[in-house]
């Protein structure tokens, strides 16, 4: 009479051993910086020889000892080859809310609204990542840039804390009708950053398809034909700006805009 209510939650873990992955350009070169500031240098940043302007720009700079700090040419490579990375500890939660009522004078309904919250996603850092962690505790090098990889990596890049989606279908005899929303977070790009070092915030992302339509009893030779007019991401939001070779982060976002279809189906 008052329909069907269901409600599912999920908690799910996922502990890795063995995983893979970069140190990445931003945490190189952040090294190459903290150590040129102890005596030495990142041997993975190749730099060309300081040039007059160089020497120049660093005249009277001392390093943490009170030396004075070697000129540093232009950067030229930074050699990033894949590594054996620390354990990672992943976990979240997921939770899922339908409801389903027929007959209604308005016709038959269905609801459905999906939530998933990352609550962790740890990654041990490496040993050059370590050193840059107490760097930045002991004060020898700012906040941000942070670094990259290490710790909690929620809401760095494609690992938004929040996902959502919602869907509500209508239908009344022949005619029917469906609106689709997804809601992707906002993250933190750890490519870019603000004047101040503050990393470059990938704003959240809503997005919306919306369809139309009638459906045509069969006969003998076919089953029933079904029209649906319609169009996804109705809005025609644009993916929000990251820095990444397409502007956007590809894993998250789309650069798909309205997208207008008409379609027919049936079968014989």
């Amino acid at each position: 009479r008052f329909g069907e209510l269901t409600i599912t939650g999920e908690y799910w873990k996922i502990e890795q051993d063995g995983v893979i992955g970069l140190l990445g350009d931003s945490n190189a070169i952040t090294l190459d910086y903290l150590r040129r500031m102890q005596g030495s240098t990142n041997p993975n940043v190749l730099r060309a020889a300081a040039d007059p302007d160089d020497v120049t720009l660093f005249t009277g700079a001392l390093d943490n000892n009170g030396a004075p700090l070697a000129p540093a040419g232009e950067i030229i490579q930074v050699i990033d080859n894949y590594r054996n990375l620390g354990p990672r500890e992943i976990e979240g939660y997921d939770i899922g809310v339908f409801y389903d009522i027929d007959e209604t004078p308005l016709g038959d309904w269905r609801v459905g609204l999906n939530f998933a919250r990352l609550l962790t996603f740890f990654q041990a850092p490496g040993p050059e990542q370590q050193e840059l962690l107490d760097a930045q505790a002991a004060g020898l090098i700012n906040t941000f840039p942070f670094v990259a990889g290490a710790e909690s990596l929620i809401e760095e890049n494609g690992r938004p804390k929040w996902r959502a989606s919602s869907t509500i279908t209508w239908r009344s005899g022949p005619w029917g009708a469906g609106l689709f929303s997804s809601y992707v977070g906002g993250v933190n790009d750890t490519g870019a950053a603000l004047a101040d070092g503050t990393p470059w915030r990938i704003k959240p992302w809503l997005t919306h398809n919306l369809y139309v339509q009638y459906e045509v009893e069969g006969d003998q030779l076919i089953d029933a034909v079904r029209v649906r007019f319609g169009a996804r991401n109705i809005l025609d939001e644009e993916p929000p700006l990251a820095d990444s070779d397409t502007g956007f982060l590809g894993d998250l976002h789309s650069s798909r805009g309205r997208t207008i279809y008409l379609s027919l189906r049936t079968q014989f």
